[in-house]
Order: structure tokens, then C-alpha cells, then sequence
């Protein structure tokens, strides 16, 4: 979950099970729907499975983590930032220069994700890079 202070129990969760998570998701694609939106959808849909299942089996991890995902599908790349992280990619304009190309990351809390955390329970105070979470468990983004 992204919801609370980085601790180790959900960054070990998260990286034990994104992987499954996302390659069930694209295996689900049917072959007629591989697309640009499809892959988006698997990439979104792994974290929301993953932030279920580390709230449903590990009640007692209070702990969240962020993430920064980059999946190369032949010559297309799909990122994801989410948490309190961020990324950034290094596009090479010749031999020896490198021009920065923000991923993103720290946007804060953005309006779709805003009701999934509510379904959830979360209550979310302030808005944008400002806003924090609060889960009924107890965890607490910073």
C-alpha cells in the first residue's frame, strides 16, 4: 500500500508479488485487445491487486511503499510512479550527453485514485502534492 510511512514489511510484499501481479494481468489481454490502453489498465489494475491483497492477508503491516515501474513491451515503454518516489529516464543526445526525461512521481494524489482509496476507507486530507492518507488501520502516508 501506498498509504503510510515507507517500512520494509510492504516493500518486501511488493516486491515479491508486482511481478505475478502484472504478468497475470497481461496474460488476461486478450490477443485482439493488446494495446496501449490494455497494458495500461494491466499495469494499474497489478497495483490495485497488490495493494488489496497486502491489506486483506497482512492486516498487522501498517507500513506502505512507493514504486517506480518501467515495462519495455518490443520497442514501447510503460512507466509508472506512484508513492513517494520518484524517476526519472536518460534519453542520450550523443556520445557522451544524456537529456533527462521526468517520469513523474510526488504529484500527490490524483483524482482516480481518489476513489479507489475511499472505497477502501482511507480518508484523504489536502489536496495535489499536499495531500496525505489516512487508512482505518492505521497507516499514514507522511
Amino acid at each position: 500500500s501506498c498509504a503510510g510511512e515507507p517500512g520494509p514489511a510492504a516493500a518486501e510484499f511488493c516486491a515479491r508479488n508486482f511481478h505475478m501481479k502484472l504478468l497475470k494481468r497481461l496474460a488476461d489481454i486478450p490477443v485482439d485487445f493488446a494495446n496501449e490502453a490494455s497494458v495500461n489498465g494491466a499495469l494499474i489494475g497489478a497495483f490495485n491487486d497488490l495493494d488489496q491483497e497486502l491489506l486483506a492477508s497482512q492486516p498487522e503491516v501498517t507500513d506502505g511503499c512507493g514504486a517506480a515501474v518501467a515495462l519495455l513491451i518490443g520497442e514501447r515503454l510503460f512507466t509508472a510512479v506512484l508513492g513517494q518516489c520518484s524517476a526519472i529516464l536518460c534519453q542520450q543526445v550523443d556520445s557522451t550527453k544524456f537529456s533527462p526525461v521526468h517520469l513523474g512521481g510526488r504529484q500527490g494524489i490524483v483524482g482516480v485514485d481518489l476513489v479507489r482509496m475511499r472505497i477502501a476507507g482511507c480518508t484523504v486530507d489536502g489536496e495535489g502534492a499536499a495531500a496525505r492518507l489516512r487508512h482505518p488501520l492505521g497507516a499514514q502516508s507522511p
